[in-house]
């Protein structure tokens, strides 16, 4: 078995099938440090057994063992996916949270898997990533098994008198990966008997390959928020190998990564290249956005509802979405704050003007001349539409007098009559 140490404490997923169980007594017999967890996923009647069989055998060894049972047809009609991606995702959230008690999880995958694994990938017009197959360690997951074949785990079990049973639905065409396991490698070892070992080759070499182009995809510029991540246009317009990687990169970070197809990575590349404010659904929710500078990438459509306020305009420090808004009659230090500094007349501010976020019909004399709405004004300034809605404004009914952080309005310019100047300007000293 590869990757293990004695020194490490290891949780290991078994089933209760040969592969896994072989894995399990390979574990036994080397004396390492572990425990062991067996699911039922609640699909089958005779899932119970087979837990029963796990369990069975790590009592006769004294090895603690953890029986989960989770209900995936209830998870699956909640969200909307199939039984497959629905019992993944129960699996993964599982094992991160017992993951902290162990150095490894050890999960039962062999050789015929990474084949048809490389195969599924292929056929379903994966890149060159999906074309790698299923790693050897990937973190703390970490999988003994993948350099054995299914025949010889089996020959395992038999000769060291293993107990095993076999999930029926395995046998299930209807499923794709039994369709390829059963129907397509057959046939394909009929035309070469280490059909396997080349394809598990092909993916050594696609894994190889994708490294060096991997080390090229920078995502170092990414914004990530609690709602998504804004990649910078111009990483997504140079070389689509890249860009795919960094999308890849992002998705992972955000947390997704299963069942997002080809099609979607070149679907959010391609918003790099049209017109801002265009945008996209997403699996799981999600939504991608140009937003003129980035191609934004939303959790869950970003449904959180933008910060409102309204406060009389005068000197001193209002909170605002992101940071604090400044108005003092001394100009800041430019290392205090973020965007353009704006310079007003003090007596030129009418009484009852108030800073608050823009509203629907609020027009705009941009400094040096010529009067528009105001969201007509931020399309010109290319600002996304969901940043218009956070941008501060100071404004007498619908009169704009500055876009803070961008622009001020003409009839509040200084010149040579001004006495009283007032500094305008975000920092980022406080999260509002």
């Amino acid at each position: 078995m590869k990757h293990v140490d004695a020194k490490y404490k290891y949780l290991l997923a078994v089933s209760g099938g040969s592969d896994s169980m072989a894995m399990l007594d390979m574990f036994a017999n080397a004396r390492l440090n572990f425990d062991v967890l067996t699911i039922n996923h609640g699909l089958r009647t005779t899932a119970q057994r087979d837990c029963q069989l796990v369990e069975q055998y790590c009592n006769a060894r004294q090895i603690k063992c953890i029986v989960h049972n989770m209900d995936v047809n209830a998870y699956c009609k909640e969200h909307g996916v199939s039984v497959e991606t629905g019992a993944r995702i129960l699996r993964r959230q599982l094992f991160d949270k017992l993951s902290s008690n162990y150095h490894f999880v050890c999960l039962a995958h062999n050789k015929d898997d990474n084949a048809e694994t490389i195969l599924m990938h292929v056929l379903r017009g994966s890149g060159i990533k999906g074309a790698e197959g299923i790693r050897e360690q990937d973190g703390k997951y970490l999988r003994p098994v993948l350099s054995y074949t299914k025949a010889q785990l089996v020959k395992y079990c038999q000769q060291h008198n293993v107990p095993y049973c076999e999930d029926e639905t395995n046998s299930d065409t209807a499923y794709r990966r039994n369709f390829i396991r059963h129907k397509v490698m057959p046939l394909l070892q009929q035309y070469n008997l280490g059909v396997v070992d080349n394809i598990v080759r092909f993916g050594q070499n696609a894994a190889a390959d994708n490294a060096v182009l991997d080390k090229l995809a920078d995502i170092s510029q990414v914004k990530f928020t609690r709602n998504g991540a804004s990649i910078p246009i111009n990483l997504l317009q140079n070389n689509d190998a890249i860009a795919y990687r960094i999308v890849d990169k992002v998705l992972i970070q955000l947390g997704y990564w299963h069942d997002i197809e080809r099609v979607h990575y070149l679907d959010i590349i391609g918003l790099a290249n049209n017109c801002g404010g265009k945008t996209i659904n997403l699996p799981f929710g999600l939504k991608a956005v140009n937003d003129y500078q980035y191609v934004t990438i939303l959790i869950q459509g970003d449904s959180s509802k933008p910060c409102t306020y309204s406060y009389p305009f005068g000197k001193g420090k209002f909170a605002i979405a992101g940071g604090i808004l400044v108005i003092e009659d001394v100009a800041p230090d430019d290392s205090q704050t973020t965007g353009k500094v704006l310079v007003v007349d003090a007596h030129k501010i009418p009484d009852n003007a108030v800073i608050r976020t823009p509203i629907k019909g609020d027009m705009f004399t941009k400094f040096g001349g010529g009067t528009k709405l105001l969201s007509r004004y931020f399309i010109d300034k290319k600002i996304s539409r969901r940043d218009r809605e956070l941008v501060p404004i100071v404004a007498t009914d619908n009169i704009v007098l500055a876009v803070v952080g961008v622009e001020i309005s003409q009839s509040v310019r200084t010149d040579s009559n001004t006495s009283v100047k007032y500094y305008l300007y975000i920092t980022k000293e406080g999260q509002h």
